[in-house]
């Protein structure tokens, strides 16, 4: 029964994720882990790849909503992987 639960945490984090960095939003998310070995709350490590700085504010809104879709507070790290793209003369080009 214990897997059940974990598997069904994974899984909302997952959905909560890929919607919150999904592609229209400049941010693609990369890779994601939880340490739930505190049990007074999760711990989520997010990876994502971005041009631009991400909001602090934007932040706030994910661990909020990762709070309410487990009912339960959530400590969040973001690590971001600045991008760009670079075109075959050497143009930069930035968000890809």
């Amino acid at each position: 029964m214990e897997e059940i639960v974990e598997s069904n945490i994974e899984n909302t984090m997952e959905e909560v994720l890929i919607e919150h960095f999904a592609p229209d939003t400049g941010a693609a998310l990369v890779r994601w882990e939880v340490n739930d070995d505190d049990k007074s709350f999760p711990e989520v490590f997010v990876h994502i790849s971005s041009p631009a700085d991400i909001d602090r504010s934007r932040m706030g809104t994910l661990v909020g909503q990762l709070s309410t879709e487990l009912e339960t507070p959530v400590r969040l790290t973001v690590t971001q992987i600045p991008s760009f793209s670079i075109d075959s003369l050497g143009a930069e080009e930035s968000g890809e």
